[in-house]
């Protein structure tokens, strides 16, 4: 492994990060992009979990310190080992970092999306729930208002038979009435007054007894004369 005088094996680390940083080996714009962050604040990263510097400002100052003009282009043994080294140290990168991050985010995609696909559902069912309820409440209510309809026509049938039924009553009061009026106004009346009525069997004898009188008493004929008088009543008498 070559060595350089101005960087300590525990810093090797660093120091090849500060190559790999210069994107002259390999091309870290996709990385610096999908990181999304200013390349001093990367540097500044990098420097803190690679030198383990209590503070940020030793950290940086470590990581500048590292001169990079101690490569020798032509030696052939730090050229395989740099672009080995760097090569090897983008593809973890590319795949702990790029790779790992975007399957996770097509991940945590797919979750949202099939948290609002869930929601959307949800909210759907909810909503068919819900209209199904409005329809079974209209539908209730057109029950209950049909139902009382019915009540109403059945109790105003009722109502006219009730007061049909009092009027065909009074009529038939009214009859009566005139009825049991008219009775007492053409009763007979009896003029007997207090007298005791008589048998008929007595009537008829009193009749005869009459005829007899009249027939025992012959009337007499006031234009006959004196005499003449005398004898038919003598006459009368022999009958």
């Amino acid at each position: 492994m070559p060595a350089w005088p101005a960087v300590s094996p525990s810093n090797l680390t660093l120091f090849l990060n500060k190559i790999y940083l210069t994107n002259e080996i390999v091309d870290t714009n996709n990385l610096i992009e999908h990181l999304d962050l200013p390349i001093h604040n990367i540097k500044l990263i990098c420097s803190q979990l690679l030198s383990n510097k209590p503070s940020e400002e030793e950290a940086i100052n470590l990581f500048n310190s590292l001169n990079l003009s101690d490569i020798n282009p032509e030696d052939k043994l730090q050229y395989d080992f740099i672009h080995e080294t760097i090569l090897q140290f983008d593809q973890i990168l590319q795949i702990t970092l790029i790779d790992v991050w975007a399957a996770q985010k097509n991940r945590l995609l797919k979750i949202i999306a099939a948290d609002k696909l869930k929601a959307k559902l949800t909210a759907m069912e909810t909503l068919k729930a819900t209209a199904a309820t409005a329809m079974a409440i209209a539908k209730a209510t057109n029950n209950i208002n049909d139902s009382n309809t019915q009540n109403l026509h059945t109790n105003l049938r009722l109502s006219n038979i009730e007061q049909t039924l009092k009027k065909q009553e009074q009529k038939t009061n009214e009859v009566v009435n005139t009825l049991n009026t008219n009775k007492r106004k053409y009763t007979p009346k009896n003029y007997s007054g207090s007298q005791t009525k008589e048998p008929l069997a007595s009537s008829m004898k009193q009749a005869l007894q009459t005829t007899q009188t009249k027939k025992k008493n012959p009337l007499i004929d006031l234009t006959m004369d004196e005499e003449d008088a005398t004898q038919h009543f003598i006459q009368n008498k022999r009958n």
